[in-house]
């Protein structure tokens, strides 16, 4: 990318250095780093070089640096400029190096180097379109390490800019020469449900239909309602597992939402590869899946019974929209709910040919854009137009999903909105124009999955539309007042809500009333006075000491003293009633 640069100062001066036993091969290459301002930019980059092979985040140019000659040695030849750009986030390398410079040889010592970190990724750049690049390969990483004095004596530099004298204190960075392996394009466009250890490391899973024999008598895989579920399922529960010790095969089940499937023996996590087809199989099931799909409204049933079930009734809802308009499921999704998608298929003249379940994994707004787990397809993975390339029971993993695996990258088509006047504008208010449009690829849901609106005509002849059909979406409640937002300013439960509560319950605000918290009407008002109910105990007396308890454990992390969260990050620490729960949801024609 072309930008322009301001150069503020000289901040570094780059000598060829001999590493371990590995001699200087250009001593004449030295360079000026410069500070520099330019464009921002956030990049994703993979390189390889001897110390690590790894990717990394980058955003500011920092710095530019510039070809110099040191006197008494030569002019370089053939050396590039190089623009330097911040790596976010670095780790640190643990390999200990020998470092000399031909400023520790004036020194007569060998800087011993015991860990490096990451700090620059620097690639070759043309200045002022002056020559072209002499090596378009080569890139530097400069890791950073804690420096020893070095006194050196003055010496003197010239680059193109100006002469000048160098004084050197110390060394600081190590310019390691790297391969780049690949630059995604920046997309900022793109929001992606995240990712979280036990166990959805890159989003939503990608879990596939074509397995354990789920067909119809017609041969035809009808198992893509549950297995949107699933998927959609798998990322939730996986979201708030959050004290889990680590992924499978380590057992741990910390949230209700998915539990080990198998009653018999061996026991393993909720999360375990052999526990997808068991789940799956239970919500087709619970949603009456049969011969010819899924109906959406037996879909509904199911999520709203398993949700009682799983005691979770009181902090989740479900949703069905009909003709669901894109900004809506962008919204949704932005809000990190589970949204699953019922796709209709429909031939020129809108007859429907059958419809097919997909689960929503990622949303581009600007460009109509949406992100999908698909139990049927993988596109990423080139099919269609091509076979399947592996088993169907690698997505088990939910690591891996429609390619490249092990990246948070899913299948991704683009919508366009449907006019008045279209055909099909009665069944969906919007369509995706690339997803696949032959009956060759799509003759699997040939009268499956039917829409109660527009029901299945079958197929007769030409290419074919999806349709966006019905929307299912599994939100958190959304609340008037929660337990532990003793105060009503929202958000995280903090000090002010344990000092707001610890007056109310020991009536510090009317000292000569000597109520104690057991007359809540003439005493510290809380309201709703469920608010201050933070360990949700209920009763005629509801406020009181293990309330204050409650909560100053929360907010001072005393459970887990270790983590250091103090309370600003519910998902991870001590979890009041208030990080789950309403107490008075928001009626529902307000949603």
């Amino acid at each position: 990318m072309e930008d322009v640069v301001t150069l503020f100062s000289r901040d570094f001066f780059s000598n060829p250095v001999k590493k371990d036993t590995f001699n200087i091969l250009k001593p004449n290459d030295h360079l000026t780093w410069y500070r520099s301002a330019g464009r921002d930019t956030f990049l994703k980059v993979e390189y390889v070089n001897q110390f690590e092979s790894t990717t990394v985040l980058i955003d500011s140019g920092t710095y530019l640096l510039v070809p110099a000659q040191k006197d008494p040695h030569e002019p370089p030849v053939g050396l590039d400029h190089y623009r330097c750009y911040r790596i976010i986030d670095p780790k640190p390398v643990y390999k200990p190096v020998l470092l000399e410079d031909q400023f520790d040889m004036l020194l007569g010592r060998i800087e011993r180097v015991e860990y490096l970190v990451p700090a620059y990724l620097c690639p070759p750049c043309i200045k002022n379109q002056e020559l072209p690049l002499f090596d378009t390969l080569t890139h530097y990483v400069a890791y950073s390490f804690i420096p020893e004095p070095a006194p050196v004596p003055t010496q003197v530099a010239t680059d193109q800019f100006e002469r000048y004298p160098v004084w050197a204190f110390q060394s600081e960075l190590l310019l390691v020469p790297s391969k780049k392996i690949s630059i995604p394009f920046p997309d900022t466009c793109w929001y992606w449900k995240k990712g979280y250890p036990d166990y959805v490391p890159y989003g939503v899973p990608d879990f596939d239909q074509k397995q354990d024999g789920w067909v119809n008598p017609s041969f035809q895989w009808n198992y893509c309602g549950p297995t949107a579920v699933a998927n959609s399922f798998w990322w939730l529960d996986s979201k708030f597992d959050t004290l889990s010790p680590g992924p499978p095969p380590l057992v741990h089940d910390g949230y209700p939402l998915v539990k080990w499937m198998n009653s018999m023996p061996p026991f393993l996590d909720d999360h375990d590869t052999l526990n997808v087809i068991p789940l799956i199989d239970s919500l087709a099931r619970c949603m009456k899946t049969s011969p010819q799909g899924t109906n959406v409204f037996e879909m509904e049933s199911c999520l709203v019974n398993w949700l009682k079930d799983a005691g979770l009734d009181k902090i989740y809802y479900e949703s069905t929209w009909f003709r669901p308009e894109f900004d809506k499921i962008e919204k949704e999704v932005k809000k990190s709910q589970d949204v699953i998608l019922l796709l209709g298929f429909y031939d020129q003249s809108c007859r429907r040919i059958g419809g097919h379940y997909v689960t929503m994994a990622g949303v581009c707004s600007e460009k109509m854009q949406i992100a999908i787990s698909d139990p049927y397809f993988d596109r990423n993975e080139g099919n269609p137009p091509g076979p399947p390339t592996h088993g169907s029971g690698v997505h088990n993993d939910a690591a891996l999903i429609s390619g490249p695996h092990r990246t948070d990258v899913h299948d991704f088509y683009q919508g366009v909105p449907l006019m008045p006047g279209d055909p099909c504008f009665a069944c969906g208010a919007w369509e995706l124009v690339d997803y696949p449009d032959s009956i060759i690829y799509t003759y699997n849901f040939e009268w499956l999955n039917d829409n109660p609106f527009c029901p299945n005509q079958g197929y007769v002849s030409g290419p074919l539309r999806t349709i966006v059909e019905f929307a299912v979406d599994v939100s958190p409640e959304s609340c008037i007042a929660i337990p532990g937002d003793v105060n009503g300013s929202g958000g995280v439960p903090n000090l002010q809500d344990v000092i707001y509560l610890v007056n109310y319950v020991f009536d510090k605000d009317r000292t000569a009333t000597g109520c104690k918290g057991i007359d809540p009407g003439t005493c510290w008002p809380i309201d709703p006075l469920c608010r201050g109910d933070v360990n949700g105990s209920g009763g005629a007396l509801p406020i009181n000491l293990p309330d204050v308890i409650y909560l100053v454990n929360f907010v001072f992390d005393k459970d887990r003293p270790a983590t250091g969260c103090k309370g600003i990050d519910p998902g991870n620490c001590w979890m009041p009633v208030a990080t789950r729960n309403c107490c008075l949801p928001v009626p529902l024609p307000m949603r």
